[in-house]
């Protein structure tokens, strides 16, 4: 049966209404399986039910209690017409809207504002006003009450899960994300951002993309099979990181050097060098070294099996130059200075181990000098005091006006302004110097002008660029005793010896006597010496009580020698002349 728009009072007075009540009557039909449509706005004062379910009943007090039973199926606009649904709250009119037409009759929802067709999922509540100290979000997970995981095993529980939006692109999509962040916030006092995780592992299984499109990207973080690459497009793109008080902690010029880049600690990026480090000023903690730099050795380098041909804490490799114009010096690692403000200062120290060097070394030198492929260069300049000193704790000699007490050996020049070598040996015992000749062989030839010595001293006068021997008359080595010369050898051999002032005659003895007893003693016939002992050539002054010989003393006996058989003979020729045996002395002679 349908019933279609009686008239209003009778219709509704035939079913019990009362006066005052609303008498405005829908229009409602009844077709014969029982299903009701109204048309129009309905009231219920009593029990609405549906499916044997009370759905809505309301109580003596005006209580209304939904009751909706797991049961039951409830379906709104079950016809898929193009109907609408909103629930208002106190102020506003969509705090709950579902618009059953958009996309297509898909329909789409909206919190807080009407549905759009922006979203199929539109939260944007209105303007309010938060409660006074107390933190606010415009949509909010809560994880007040646990989630319980039943035996086996869940994969993944999360607070908010989110699958890709999983397209269908008949036109063109030029930016698809599962999240999208328009903006951050710029209203806060202190920090805001636009993504903020407070705390906990963030973790990004795929590639991130700082500032600009996949395709493009102003600056990207990709991370793909273990690489982590910025500015993945190479863009001209800078980087800069910040500390408390310092700007460029770490700072990344992507344009400078024709887009190679270039780095700064702790300053700007600089066309002076690749890597740049400026250091602002800062102050130490008390009584703690301190380092610019410096690379630790807490961990140790474990080096498997095999060769490790070389470990180092710095390995620098020469910076492989391509020179159009003009390098005047180029090095691998320069020290522009040392510190003046410690109270010993320096540009290198080698606290410990050793410093091994396999080319030159140049000190005060520019360049290698010629005749010098692989060794040690020192140049001092103007400087006329010593240019290389060896010194022990062990020595203290007390010689300080000549080096420190504990140097043993200073090397200088002689002369200040010409030049010449100056070898001095320092020691608080008897030896100033020792030099040792060792020679894997030895010349067996009598010696000639040109023969080969262990030990050789060689003196030479300067030719045009070159050398020549000295003249004859030109001393070649000499013995020196402080100031005094006491020993010369001349260019030609002649020695020379300032003994001759106080070697004394041997009046008190016969000299042929004790040169033949002398040579007797040196050859070890003492059985055949006459009456010059050993004790009496040592008492003479002739050999010494070591058992060596005094060369000049020999020498003068020999000249004693000799003037003493010359007088002898002058006697004897008297003697002969005397007793008319003239005849035998021109025999004689």
């Amino acid at each position: 049966m349908a019933v279609k728009d009686p008239t209003a009072a009778q219709f509704w007075r035939e079913r019990g209404f009362k006066s005052g009540q609303s008498e405005t009557a829908p229009t409602w039909t009844v077709d014969r399986n029982g299903n009701m449509d109204v048309n129009g706005t309905s009231s219920f004062d009593g029990t609405v039910n549906l499916g044997n379910v009370d759905l809505i009943t309301r109580e003596a007090d005006g209580d209304i209690i939904n009751n909706i039973a797991a049961s039951v199926l409830t379906v709104f606009n079950e016809q898929g017409a193009d109907i609408d649904f909103r629930i208002e709250s106190d102020t506003n009119s969509n705090a709950f809207m579902l618009d059953a037409g958009l996309f297509t009759g898909v329909g789409a929802i909206g919190i807080g504002a009407a549905a759009s067709d922006r979203a199929f999922l539109l939260v944007n509540p209105p303007a309010f006003t938060a409660t006074a100290s107390t933190n606010v979000a415009k949509m909010y997970v809560d994880n007040s009450a646990a989630v319980t995981i039943p035996a086996g095993t869940t994969a993944i529980v999360a607070g908010l899960w989110l699958d890709e939006p999983n397209i269908t692109a008949t036109g063109t999509v030029t930016d698809a994300a599962t999240v999208y962040i328009a903006d951050a916030p710029t209203e806060a006092g202190t920090d805001n951002h636009a993504l903020w995780v407070d705390t906990g592992t963030t973790r990004l299984d795929g590639a991130v993309y700082i500032g600009g499109a996949v395709a493009t990207p102003v600056h990207a973080l990709l991370a793909a099979a273990g690489v982590t690459v910025f500015n993945e497009g190479g863009l001209d793109m800078d980087f800069r990181y910040e500390s408390d008080t310092n700007a460029n902690t770490f700072t990344l010029d992507g344009g400078l050097f024709t887009g190679v880049g270039a780095i700064g600690l702790c300053s700007n990026a600089s066309v002076a060098a690749s890597i740049y480090s400026d250091i602002p000023a800062i102050t130490l903690t008390a009584n703690n070294s301190y380092a610019k730099m410096r690379v630790d050795s807490s961990n140790a380098v474990t080096v498997p099996t095999g060769t490790a041909a070389v470990v180092a804490t710095m390995r620098l490799v020469e910076p492989n130059i391509t020179s159009t114009g003009t390098t005047t010096d180029a090095y691998t690692l320069m020290i522009d200075s040392a510190p003046t403000e410690g109270t010993r200062n320096g540009s290198l120290w080698v606290d410990a181990g050793t410093a091994r060097f396999d080319e030159t070394i140049l000190i005060g030198a520019t360049a290698v000098p010629t005749g010098l492929t692989t060794g040690l260069a020192l140049n001092q300049g103007a400087a006329d005091d010593d240019i290389l000193q060896a010194a022990s704790s062990d020595v203290a000699h007390g010689v300080t006006t000549v080096a420190p007490t504990t140097a043993y050996m200073t090397i200088g020049k002689f002369v200040a302004a010409s030049g010449g070598l100056d070898i001095e040996g320092l020691s608080s015992a008897a030896n100033g110097v020792y030099i040792r000749a060792i020679g894997t062989a030895t010349a067996t030839d009598p010696p000639t002008t040109t023969s080969v010595a262990n030990f050789q001293c060689v003196a030479a006068a300067i030719s045009g660029t070159g050398v020549a021997d000295l003249g004859a008359g030109n001393p070649a080595f000499q013995v020196v005793n402080n100031a005094t010369n006491g020993f010369v050898v001349m260019g030609d051999g002649e020695l020379y010896s300032n003994q001759s002032a106080t070697v004394g005659t041997f009046d008190d003895y016969e000299d042929d006597v004790m040169a033949m007893d002398l040579a007797n003693t040196l050859a070890g016939r003492e059985d055949k010496v006459k009456r010059y002992t050993k004790d009496v050539l040592t008492k003479a002054g002739i050999l010494s009580g070591g058992g060596m010989i005094s060369l000049n003393q020999m020498h003068q006996l020999e000249l004693c020698g000799i003037g003493y058989l010359g007088e002898k003979i002058n006697k004897l020729a008297r003697a002969l002349e005397a007793r008319g045996l003239s005849n035998l002395l021109q025999e004689i002679n």
